[in-house]
């Protein structure tokens, strides 16, 4: 199950297999929406999953350094500065395993400019039952290994397939983030088309198409819009695009539904 209500209500639980993307303008909530996926996704491994099998957040944008601390404070839903008052004590890592199950269930390791050639060594390597591709445009290659002769739109397309079958072929849950392009700026419900050099081939590629919208008016800048344009995992009886506000409070990387 996904964290929030909204989403929890609406999509079933994920399976090895499945594809989500995750669209969101740029510096409105992508990475803390990531770290509030995983840190909600870890305790319930065991009960889909092998125990031992990790969640791999593969970094492509900044330093994994400074993703590990918002894994902290998304799962122990604190800000910095509680987080350097449980490091004080000697009791911050213990917080964390009692949230996550286990110390090294969320690995963020750093895959600037890899290919999905390595990424799939990476992946045998560790196996994986949830992956994070952070900015999916970054990595190189795709099926085929290659670009598509200067077409963006369909070397996009290929990455996201790409991902889809390592996603079938090793048992895993994936997870793609890609800007909203400027088509769903300033708006908390995108509408379908508006991802960057994607109108319709990443959407089509994917199970469930996952919008973080945000207004720019200096007073919203705690709201934001989950939508999904695409959801082919909806619950029975419910339908598949919803919509909803939420309040996204960044000092502790929480989505919270109804506030």
């Amino acid at each position: 199950k996904l964290p929030t209500m909204l989403l929890s209500t609406h999509i079933k639980g994920l399976l090895g297999g499945d594809l989500v993307a995750i669209a969101a303008r740029p510096d409105k909530g992508k990475s803390s929406l990531l770290a509030a996926i995983c840190t909600h996704l870890a305790p319930q491994i065991p009960k889909c999953f092998d125990a031992d099998r990790p969640i791999l957040w593969l970094n492509n944008e900044g330093s994994g350094k400074q993703i590990v601390p918002r894994v902290y404070q998304a799962a122990l839903k604190v800000d910095g500065d509680v987080l350097q008052q449980y490091n004080a004590e000697g009791t911050l890592v213990d917080r964390y395993i009692k949230a996550v199950g286990h110390k090294y269930r969320i690995r963020v390791k750093d895959m600037h400019g890899a290919s999905f050639a390595q990424i799939e060594q990476v992946i045998e390597a560790m196996n994986p039952c949830v992956v994070l591709f952070d900015m999916v445009a970054n990595f190189r290659g795709g099926l085929g290994g290659g670009s598509s002769g200067g077409n963006k739109t369909d070397e996009i397309e290929s990455k996201w397939q790409a991902m889809r079958e390592m996603a079938v072929q090793h048992d895993f849950i994936a997870f793609g983030t890609i800007q909203i392009s400027a088509d769903g700026d300033d708006m908390l419900y995108p509408p379908y088309g508006a991802l960057k050099d994607s109108k319709t081939s990443v959407q089509g590629a994917v199970d469930i198409l996952l919008m973080l919208g945000a207004l720019n008016s200096p007073d919203m800048q705690s709201v934001r819009g989950l939508s999904t344009p695409k959801n082919k995992r909806q619950l029975p009886k419910m339908p598949s695009y919803v919509q909803g506000q939420v309040h996204f409070d960044a000092a502790k990387c929480q989505f919270l539904d109804g506030e």
